[in-house]
């Protein structure tokens, strides 16, 4: 903020400041500015919601500002922070609307948007791993849902951890105890070492939720798309799932399967 508005009361953070002369300005505003400057319109504060906008005009010509121009300065500022409080707004929905509130994961319509857009991208070949939690439901009859979110949270923000380590992987909870990652520029080979390293992440370190030592497990399902137009993402993602089904849980759980080993 300029060194003019530190000086203002409360009362005056509303008011337009108008200067026609630099002598005017007074000795406690030190601005670096050419010396030819002599008039000054200061419009300190013009609030919408949590945008809050001030704005300086400086001139060379004395008098060269007026109440008419200070009122329509005001209007113009006005409708400005109106429109940034309304797009911050429809930021913030939208983030929302494709964020997961207890993993803050992207969700499944997000994972799907992206998909989409992946897919019709020159990025092959793609992977998409499809995993859940082994016998999740044993962990809410046991210790109530209260335990099952807080393994799902910490679940996510493992995940988050490996998300972090590698650009290309776009990590999303599809749904319940179900999590899904989409890889970009992977092979097979690539996407089932990312997968193992994700089950390792759970199976080598037990959840400590409130209390509670629990050692959990997931299982794994994996398509791989080597060229454009082989697959679209939702039928890439339908064979994962089979993947995680036939060659995960009917195999014993706690493994990794892809669809072109089934």
């Amino acid at each position: 903020m300029l060194p003019l508005f530190h000086s203002l009361t409360a009362d005056d953070l509303h008011t337009p400041i108008i200067y026609g002369l630099r002598c005017d300005w007074g000795n406690d505003i030190q601005i670096g500015l050419p010396v030819d400057r002599h008039s000054m319109l200061a419009i300190p504060s013009i609030t919408s919601g949590e945008v809050d906008v001030s704005i300086i005009l400086f001139h060379q010509v004395a008098d060269a500002y007026d109440a008419t121009n200070a009122d329509e300065l005001s209007r113009l500022l006005r409708i400005f922070c109106r429109v940034l409080e309304r797009s911050r707004e429809t930021v913030q929905l939208y983030t929302e609307s494709r964020t997961d509130a207890l993993t803050e994961l992207p969700n499944s319509r997000a994972f799907y948007e992206h998909g989409r857009q992946e897919f019709a991208a020159d990025c092959y070949p793609l992977s998409v791993i499809l995993f859940d939690i082994d016998h999740f439901k044993r962990v809410n009859d046991t210790y109530r849902h209260k335990v099952g979110d807080l393994v799902l949270r910490e679940l996510g923000r493992r995940i988050q951890v490996i998300q972090l380590q590698h650009d290309d992987v776009f990590a999303a909870r599809y749904g319940g105890e179900e999590f899904v990652l989409l890889l970009r520029n992977r092979s097979q080979e690539a996407a089932i070492q990312i997968a193992e390293t994700v089950r390792h992440a759970v199976m080598d370190r037990p959840f400590l939720v409130d209390g509670h030592r629990l050692s959990l497990t997931i299982s794994l399902g994996i398509d791989t798309v080597e060229e454009r137009y082989q697959r679209t993402s939702e039928e890439s993602l339908r064979q994962a799932d089979h993947a995680l089904y036939v060659g995960g849980k009917h195999n014993g759980r706690n493994c990794t399967a892809h669809y072109a080993n089934l």
